[in-house]
């Protein structure tokens, strides 16, 4: 293999890396912050 073939390799599994990480957080935001608003409205339902 030569090394111009093993760089681009290597940075297309980090960009495919670092594009799944950066889904990951995204999807990850609203449900949590959607978790937090339907704790909120069970608090404020049960007082």
């Amino acid at each position: 293999m030569s090394p111009s073939f093993t760089n681009s390799y290597l940075h297309y599994v980090v960009s495919l890396h670092v594009t799944e990480v950066a889904l990951q957080l995204q999807s990850h935001r609203p449900q949590e912050t959607k978790a937090e608003q339907t704790e909120n409205r069970a608090t404020h339902e049960g007082t």
